[in-house]
């Protein structure tokens, strides 16, 4: 394979290109909080025989994000120029707030916890949408939430009437499906959707994340499709939880809740435990404050120069991007065998499938 030895020089100059991220840590009890101070989406892992195990996917904070309806607009919050993110901490809350117009959105973060022992017992978010402005709209949230921690076996989620999520599906929030988990052998995290004192949503899909993420707002789950989006997204999945419509008159408010609760082996809190929790207090891990900011990405302020410049024609990326392609797929094949190595359970027919296909792609390459 004949590749330019100036391929390297590019990866760098993309390596250098990529601003720091910067975040505020809060922990209560074993939950660790994680908040991008750049664009307010936010992480979540849990204290595990004594290693942080992330609850989401953690290599990358953008992957799971709210989006805001606004009548016909769809805006993903975290990635609009114009809009003013501030972040307040509390003795037991800490308070993300987006302003831009005559609109305000706020994620309210609490952990609960058991009043007589003092334990938390997870994790709750209040979505609250103002209407600041004096004309009536139509509003939505959506939650898109990276899973992770079922990806290391077949079953990616459970419910009460399914107790093995093989596939995309379609979520009925009422009393008989009230919450979805996802796991692995060690830890759990359940979403409590209508109870504990959660907001029935109006609708929960679980998805392939890619999928989701390229949808621009609603999603329909297909039972003929798996967690598999080749060539780049193999076995992973991920949720989207819809709130609203809901119409929204001048002055008014509307807020939903969404609560999760980690657990290992038997120790899952109970919905009735979560309905009678306190909110508790917190640690701040980090000495940063938390002061307002305008969220601007990708300014030149924010991104770090190179040591030295270098230029490429269109001749030049263009020859080099099927090699990149190929190191993706080496990537992601080599993520892959390592996870099915690692996992106890025998691989599925559409995971050696999925596997076999990306390397044929990379020998037709090399041909």
């Amino acid at each position: 394979m004949n590749i330019s030895p100036r391929i390297p020089v590019l990866f760098i100059a993309i390596v250098f290109a990529v601003f720091p991220v910067t975040g505020l840590e809060y922990t209560a009890g074993n939950y660790h909080l994680s908040i991008n101070e750049e664009s307010g989406r936010f992480s979540l892992s849990y204290q595990h025989n004594r290693q942080r195990v992330p609850l989401f996917f953690s290599d990358n904070s953008h992957t799971s994000y709210l989006s805001f309806k606004y009548g016909d607009s769809v805006v993903r919050l975290g990635d609009e120029k114009q809009i003013v993110l501030s972040i307040q901490e509390f003795n037991d809350a800490v308070n993300v707030q987006y302003d831009w117009a005559n609109l305000r959105i706020e994620m309210k973060f609490t952990f609960p916890g058991s009043p007589e022992s003092g334990k938390i017992q997870g994790l709750a978010i209040d979505y609250t949408i103002s209407n600041r402005g004096n004309k009536s709209f139509s509003s939505g949230l959506r939650q898109i939430i990276d899973t992770t921690l079922g990806e290391s076996s077949s079953a990616h989620f459970s419910t009460a009437m399914v107790p093995a999520v093989v596939r995309e599906y379609a979520l009925n929030p009422n009393r008989n499906e009230s919450s979805i988990v996802s796991s692995n052998e060690q830890i759990g995290l359940e979403f409590f959707l209508s109870s504990g004192g959660a907001t029935p949503p109006r609708k929960v899909v679980a998805a392939n994340w890619k999928r989701l993420n390229e949808s621009s707002w609603e999603y329909e789950a297909r039972e003929d499709r798996n967690f598999n989006l080749l060539p780049f997204s193999i076995n992973d999945s991920a949720l989207v939880i819809y709130y609203g419509p809901r119409e929204l008159k001048p002055r008014d408010t509307v807020t939903y809740r969404l609560i999760m609760s980690a657990y290992t082996g038997e120790n899952r809190t109970s919905a009735a435990a979560l309905s009678r929790a306190m909110p508790m207090g917190f640690v701040l891990d980090t000495t940063k404050s938390a002061v307002p900011m305008r969220v601007d990405f990708l300014q030149t302020s924010k991104t770090a120069e190179p040591a030295e410049e270098w230029e490429f024609s269109p001749g030049e990326i263009n020859g080099i991007r099927p090699y990149i392609q190929d190191i993706k797929s080496v990537d992601v094949l080599s993520a892959q065998i390592d996870r099915l190595l690692d996992s106890r359970s025998s691989p599925g027919r559409e995971e050696v499938e999925a596997l076999r296909q990306i390397l044929e792609m990379i020998q037709q390459n090399l041909e």
